[in-house]
């Protein structure tokens, strides 16, 4: 069965994680991100600055509301290129 991206779970997601103030794990951010696979993943991270913390070598996290606004921010670039 293959997943379909969904953008306004994606924004529940972040936005259930605003308001409990939880932090976004590595596998949630790649979904919204529409990602498959890890690797990817950790290197868009490093090259296009996605705020994160790293906790150990291995885990990840990110705040979900500096996530928004950096998503918001590279959708107002993008629009305006």
């Amino acid at each position: 069965m293959t997943k379909v991206h969904n953008p306004s779970s994606s924004t529940d997601t972040i936005e259930l994680a605003i308001q409990t103030g939880r932090l976004l794990t590595t596998k949630e951010v790649s979904e919204i991100l529409g990602f498959k696979t890890r690797t990817c993943f950790l290197a868009f991270v490093a090259r296009e600055r996605v705020p994160h913390y790293r906790l150990s070598p291995k885990s990840i996290r990110f705040p979900a509301a500096l996530l928004k606004t950096w998503l918001m921010q590279r959708s107002n670039t993008t629009h305006l290129n």
